[in-house]
């Protein structure tokens, strides 16, 4: 076999692994879901909000949905948005990860930085703290907004800030992904009130299979109950234990 002919299969398979996001995960990034992971990646709403215990697998599934919809869709604009940097950055290095990892994503990158992605297709994948105000934010347009740890992003951020970004892309989407924390917040209305358009999950860490009951237990007799139904069952709990 000739390499034009290996170069032509290689091409061949990442286009069409590219066609649906678990395929695209198996084949390109060599990442092999769950099947709750599964039903996330393969979910296009335009809004969705998962409420996540620790170590369900949120930042790698994110930054597999941030890396799809830049490869599969040209010309579009990812946000990654964290109340602080180094919340920001955690989420893109994973990104970073699978990009150098994946020699047909690392062939099509064009501009790399510690925050900044572009590809050959004239796609963007950017990562950005929000601070108090949402000021860093302001002049942004996304076609895919991910907010990472969202529950801890300043409520008029979200509301006054972020969606606004969206407002001119009939089809952008806004991803929310976090632990609970506070139910006086956006993130807890999207997951509550099903008028407002999101598709919901939430994710106990006892989802994962290789998470141990036994270890499950320790941690409870460790952290204490409260925490532990917060940081591991992924419920929102009364608001004076916050």
């Amino acid at each position: 076999m000739t390499l034009d002919v290996l170069i032509q299969e290689y091409s061949e398979l990442y286009q069409e692994a590219l066609k649906e996001e678990t395929q695209f995960a198996r084949k390109i990034l060599d990442f092999h879901p769950y099947p709750y992971q599964e039903t996330f990646l393969r979910d296009r709403s335009p809004l969705i909000a998962a409420c996540c215990g620790r170590q369900v697998g949120k930042t790698t599934l994110a930054a597999i949905k941030a890396l799809h919809f830049a490869l599969a869709n040209s010309e579009t604009q990812v946000l990654i948005v964290s109340a602080t940097l180094r919340q920001s950055i955690i989420l893109f290095d994973k990104i970073l990860d699978l990009t150098n990892q994946a020699l047909p994503i690392r062939i099509l990158l064009t501009e790399k930085s510690r925050t900044r992605l572009k590809f050959a297709n004239g796609s963007r994948i950017i990562a950005l703290p929000c601070g108090r105000e949402g000021s860093t934010l302001r002049g942004f347009t996304a076609d895919m907004a991910i907010l990472d740890e969202s529950n801890f992003i300043p409520p008029i951020v979200i509301e006054s800030v972020i969606r606004p970004t969206t407002i001119t892309k009939p089809e952008a989407k806004i991803i929310m992904l976090s632990t609970p924390w506070t139910r006086d917040h956006p993130f807890y209305k999207a997951l509550t009130k099903p008028e407002l358009g999101f598709k919901t999950y939430t994710w106990p860490t006892s989802i994962n299979p290789k998470v141990t009951k036994e270890r499950l237990d320790l941690e409870k007799k460790t952290v204490g109950e409260y925490d532990f139904n917060r940081e591991y069952n992924a419920q929102f709990i009364d608001d004076q234990f916050s």
